[in-house]
């Protein structure tokens, strides 16, 4: 295990009626689908070994799960040149450059069109969330 990542453990001593992906979706918090891509990343393990989504826990059953530590998703400026052609309390109109990746993602951190705009603009519409401006 990593510092980067957490260590849940179950160890089943009663009947289980749902399926491995629904049991840790329940008991972790999580979708269903993040779950299942911890199970299909062997992040799951019932008895020290990988499992499968439609796995029903059995009494005895010891299962580990480790979940990797959310990456920090706070967006900062950054002095990305751009060509702002109109700037109002409303509205902006830019010039975005061919290529320039919109919103931070997984491979594009940084260097993205929200990075320049936070540091050109004093204001940015939170319509879409934190992660998403």
């Amino acid at each position: 295990m990593t510092a980067a990542e957490t260590l849940h453990r179950f160890d089943i001593d009663a009947p289980v009626t749902a399926r491995l992906d629904r049991f840790l979706s329940e008991r972790l918090a999580l979708s269903r689908t993040a779950v299942a891509s911890l199970i299909a990343d062997e992040r799951v393990l019932v008895n020290a070994a990988p499992a499968k989504k439609r796995y029903v826990p059995r009494p005895g059953d010891s299962i580990e799960v480790r979940v990797p530590t959310p990456r920090d998703t706070a967006i900062e400026p950054e002095a990305i040149p751009l060509t702002i052609r109109h700037d109002d309390r409303h509205l902006a109109v830019i010039e975005k450059p061919a290529g320039l990746v919109v919103h931070p993602a997984p491979g594009h951190d940084s260097g993205t069109l929200v990075n320049a705009l936070l540091h050109h603009l004093d204001r940015l519409s939170s319509v879409g969330g934190d992660t998403r401006p």
